[in-house]
């Protein structure tokens, strides 16, 4: 079993991936206090 098989890595990669997708499209200015 490894760790991408459960549950909470999954779940966390998704919203890992929704807040990446979301702040893209950002500022230069304000991205890296968000996505650092």
């Amino acid at each position: 079993m490894s760790f991408k098989t459960l549950l909470a890595y999954q779940k966390e990669f998704d919203l890992a991936m929704e807040i990446f997708l979301i702040t893209k499209d950002f500022p230069k200015s304000e991205m890296f206090g968000l996505t650092s």
